[in-house]
């Protein structure tokens, strides 16, 4: 199976302290696919990265199995020792399809496995579409950004288009 990586849901608390769990849009949006998600299973799912709600690696990966995403094709744009960039098309479980890319480097991975990181981001763009939560999701790998507090592109990825 497709690694899937970490992924971030989006939520605000202008400042307040954040709960425990993220708040009932985000949990009615996971719990469509998992009705039996318990208390435990929420606490276990996510942890708080700066005021954004990140899902485990584990968890992401049930969630699309269970909501029907399905890859159906990757396409290399480029890869060489230091970045990679990736198309991805994943099914749909109502048959719709959906393309997106990934892209790695030292710009914007700490990792030196690129084309790996950027088949997780391509994979992990592609579920949030399918699963209707682009805008209020975001991947671990795009979450490093939110650590540090800005997008990183490297000189050389403008140059190349990765960002």
């Amino acid at each position: 199976m497709l690694s899937v990586g970490f992924i971030s849901l989006f939520f605000h608390n202008k400042g307040e302290n954040m709960p425990r769990i993220p708040n009932d849009t985000i949990i009615t949006a996971v719990r469509k696919h998992m009705p039996n998600l318990t208390d435990a299973d929420k606490k276990d799912m996510f942890w708080d990265c700066h005021g954004q709600w990140i899902i485990k690696n584990k968890w992401m990966q049930r969630l699309a199995a269970l909501a029907g995403v399905e890859v159906t094709e990757i396409t290399c744009l480029h890869s060489t020792s230091d970045s990679a960039a990736l198309v991805i098309q994943v099914k749909t479980a109502t048959g719709g399809t959906i393309m997106t890319t990934g892209e790695a480097s030292p710009g914007n991975s700490k990792n030196a496995y690129f084309h790996a990181m950027a088949e997780k981001r391509a994979f992990d763009r592609a579920a949030l579409k399918a699963l209707n939560l682009q805008g209020f999701v975001y991947t671990e790998e795009d979450a490093e950004q939110i650590k540090e507090g800005h997008k990183k592109t490297s000189k050389e990825d403008a140059k190349k288009g990765v960002d």
